[in-house]
């Protein structure tokens, strides 16, 4: 019975999604778009907040904060900043059609903040695209996918969030406090800097396999521990965390 009511969690979930997608950026839209090339340079960037519907997005670092889009301009999201708010957002006012499908690849954003600089925050909200931070701390993240995968690598975080609906979750060399994660379907691994034991933990795992310090656990495992504290939810699939 749990089975069945998974699946059809999981089914209504990438419907809704898709309705989102049509919604926001028009994706079934028969009209083709020319493919565009930006760059925007901002200054005194504490905080970087995405709300997009096709994107694939990369944080990496560099000599200054940079924002570089590829894609099509029917997807080109819009830019501003508001003090040291840098804001992304993605809609398109399209007139789309339910027949003739229109063959769209994701586009992508690369967002390069400046070499040993802690912004205090981003925020990531993405229907259907990729999220890659890679050598870039932040005192708080949040990334939401929908339809896609999210890794993490090589940086400092205070306080981790993180939704994945339909997608894989990984981190690589991560020193964080707390981590909060909630998955429907893909796998959550995780190779953290401090002593994973040493953790307080809230795991549950209805359907999948849980693995910490490469010791098999509960599906239901609680703990305490001076290192922070990790509470992972996951609807199906398996959890490591070493």
């Amino acid at each position: 019975m749990k089975k069945k009511y998974l699946t059809l969690l999981s089914i209504i979930t990438v419907f809704a999604v898709v309705i989102g997608l049509i919604y926001n950026v028009g994706i079934f839209s028969s009209n083709k778009s020319e493919n565009v090339d930006v760059n925007y340079d901002y200054e005194g960037v504490e905080s970087i907040e995405l709300d997009v519907g096709l994107i694939d997005m990369s944080v990496v670092s560099g000599d200054k904060f940079n924002v570089h889009y590829q894609g099509e301009k029917k997807l080109l999201p819009k830019f501003e900043q508001n003090g040291s708010t840098v804001r992304i957002t993605q809609r398109s006012e399209n007139h789309f059609k339910a027949f003739g499908v229109n063959n769209v690849s994701s586009p992508s954003l690369i967002i390069t903040v400046p070499e040993g600089t802690v912004p205090k925050n981003i925020k990531f909200d993405c229907g259907l695209g990729d999220a890659v931070i890679k050598g870039v701390s932040f005192e708080e993240m949040e990334i939401n996918c929908a339809l896609g995968n999210i890794e993490l690598n090589d940086l400092t975080t205070q306080k981790l969030d993180i939704e994945a609906n339909l997608g894989n979750v990984s981190l690589r060399n991560v020193d964080a406090g707390d981590i909060d994660a909630e998955l429907s379907m893909g796998d959550f691994e995780a190779s953290l800097v401090k002593d994973v034991n040493e953790y307080s933990y809230d795991v549950e795992i209805s359907m999948g396999k849980g693995k910490i310090g490469g010791n098999e656990v509960s599906r239901t495992y609680k703990t305490n521990g001076q290192n922070g504290t990790i509470k992972i939810k996951s609807a199906m699939g398996n959890v490591e965390i070493d």
